[in-house]
């Protein structure tokens, strides 16, 4: 999986839902390579979503969502209640290293709301 992909798994693990341009931004910001939006939506179509669909990460209205969001169909909901803060203050090292449980944590807290 490579750099970007990782990214994307880690914020929409985190999150839930996280906007393309948001992606763009957050990368930029802790890579010395930067990305386009236009990159990531030419990466979007085939590369990474046979990567992030085995991450159930799927692509929905320019965001990128995880699948448990939008098998409960939470979507709209979430973006009209505004729950998402994409502010990052985590270093670039410890972001990609979110621990599997402290995400599970989170994506059930959302299924109770």
């Amino acid at each position: 999986m490579d750099q970007l992909t990782k990214y994307i798994v880690a914020m929409t693990n985190l999150y839930g839902i996280v906007h393309k341009d948001k992606v763009v931004e957050i990368y930029n910001s802790q890579n010395e390579e930067q990305i386009s939006t236009e990159d990531l939506e030419k990466f979007a179509i085939k590369p990474l979503k046979d990567v992030i669909a085995f991450e159930s990460v799927g692509v929905h209205k320019g965001y990128f969502v995880h699948e448990m969001i939008l098998d409960f169909d939470e979507f709209d909901m979430l973006l009209r209640k505004k729950q998402i803060n994409l502010i990052i203050s985590r270093t670039k090292r410890n972001f990609l290293n979110i621990q599997m449980n402290f995400i599970l944590k989170k994506m059930s807290n959302l299924r109770r709301w």
